[in-house]
């Protein structure tokens, strides 16, 4: 599940600056509007979001062993990130924002075993969508 929330995927929101990128509110953590929808993001976006998440996960391709034998994995690369993010997010049904990925990122940070955590409920919901 993590790789597939590595972007987004995916704001524990760090304390949102007064800046703005690109229009829509206040930047977030990843330097993006928390607001603007994650589908709306074009590719330049995703990869600046992507860069950002492989940071927080230990860079691309990092894995982490996890209790039960369990191993997550972050995306091999940005294109990948932006490609499967873009696929995530196409869905009608995903209303999930930057803030939202940046929530659940923050959140497996700090303990990228919790792939079930409820900060990552709007990304699953997209992923599931």
């Amino acid at each position: 599940m993590r790789g597939a929330l590595s972007l987004l995927v995916a704001c524990a929101l760090l304390a949102c600056s007064g800046s703005t990128t690109g229009g829509g509110g206040p930047a977030g953590a990843s330097g993006l509007p928390g607001n603007l929808l994650l589908s709306q993001l074009n590719d330049a976006q995703l990869a600046q979001l992507c860069d950002w998440s492989a940071a927080k996960e230990g860079g691309y391709g990092a894995t982490e062993s996890c209790d039960g034998g369990i191993t997550v994995h972050a995306k091999a690369s940005q294109q990948d990130c932006v490609t499967s993010s873009r696929t995530e997010t196409a869905k009608a049904t995903c209303t999930a924002t930057v803030s939202d990925a940046e929530t659940c990122i923050n959140a497996l940070a700090s303990d990228p075993c919790d792939i079930g955590t409820p900060a990552c409920a709007p990304l699953i919901s997209c992923a599931g969508a």
